[in-house]
């Protein structure tokens, strides 16, 4: 049973490894998150996939539609949907939060636009943001104007 419960304990260390770490990090910062993105990309939020499993540390899969790809990668293919892991957290702690309950009123607003700072997930077919919440910015005149010399200064890296 120890050994069992120990192959457990590894794969769920495996699998949150992208997103959550387990050492003390950094502050999150757009020019390293410009950076690891595999795409940059503006969208508009259209919605949630609403499951009864969602909790802090299993976030829902947000659907939202591509409105400009801002950065991409060669080898990324992207489509006009794009789901994401939506955390709810930027990767600091895998701590459950304590009495979270998941509430739809958490979601961006139908329609919004965001800026997408985009990791493919390696194994799973699914996106995930820079450090979580901290890879989604509301796409305002500001964010676009911070974040679009990064994207330069990347391209010119190729």
């Amino acid at each position: 049973m120890k050994r069992y419960l120990q192959i457990i304990f590894a794969a769920v260390i495996i699998f949150c490894g992208n997103i959550c770490h387990s050492e003390v990090m950094t502050a999150p910062n757009l020019n390293e998150g410009i950076s690891k993105s595999d795409a940059v990309l503006l969208c508009i939020y259209s919605g949630y996939e609403n499951r009864s499993d969602i909790q802090y540390l299993n976030p829902p899969e947000a659907i939202l539609k591509s409105k400009e790809i801002l950065f991409q990668q060669k080898n990324e293919t992207l489509t006009s949907e794009v789901k994401i892991s939506y955390a709810l957290h930027d990767g600091s702690s895998c701590e459950e939060v304590t009495g979270f309950k998941f509430k739809s009123s958490i979601m961006p607003k139908e329609g919004s636009e965001w800026i997408l700072l985009l990791q493919k997930h390696e194994t799973y077919n699914i996106f995930y943001t820079y450090r979580g919440n901290f890879g989604r910015l509301p796409a305002t005149p500001e964010n676009l104007q911070k974040i679009k010399p990064l994207i330069k200064a990347k391209n010119n890296q190729k």
